[in-house]
Parts: structure tokens; C-alpha cells; sequence
């Protein structure tokens, strides 16, 4: 067997190192991209859980009561003109 075969090393050349930290920072803007779509999902589904909500307290209020509650859900941004 030749000595070659076994003459390797886990030391990178310059092109494949830069390569390297190429893919970090892709992976780092990916992760901030991640970390920032996560938190738009977060918002949406505490929004939902809002208008839900609204729209339970809508459909469950009486007249006298309903104009008194679109007003403050138009307040809250819950119910648009």
C-alpha cells in the first residue's frame, strides 16, 4: 500500500475556506431570516386568537350591546370601516 493513501490532512486549502465561511454567513442570514419569520407567525396567531375572540363576543351580543362593542373593537383595531 502507498504511504499517499494515507498521507491526508483535514487542513483546508484558501479556496475551500472561504467556501466555508461563505456557508456560515449564508446559514447566519438564513437563521436570522428563520428567527425573524417565527416571530411574524407569533403575531399572526396572537392576532388571530384576537379577532377570534372578537368575532365570538360579536356574534354572542345582544343589540343594545352590539354597537357599544364594534365601537371599541374598531378601537382595538379589530374591525375595520
Amino acid at each position: 500500500m502507498s504511504n499517499a493513501v494515507w498521507n491526508w490532512t483535514a487542513d483546508l486549502d484558501s479556496e475551500r475556506e472561504g467556501e466555508l465561511q461563505e456557508l456560515r454567513g449564508t446559514v447566519e442570514e438564513l437563521n436570522a431570516t428563520v428567527a425573524r419569520l417565527q416571530s411574524e407567525v407569533d403575531r399572526s396567531r396572537r392576532r388571530e386568537g384576537e379577532v377570534r375572540e372578537a368575532l365570538t363576543e360579536l356574534a354572542t351580543a345582544g343589540m343594545r350591546r352590539r354597537r357599544r362593542l364594534v365601537a371599541s373593537l374598531r378601537a382595538r383595531k379589530l374591525l375595520q370601516t
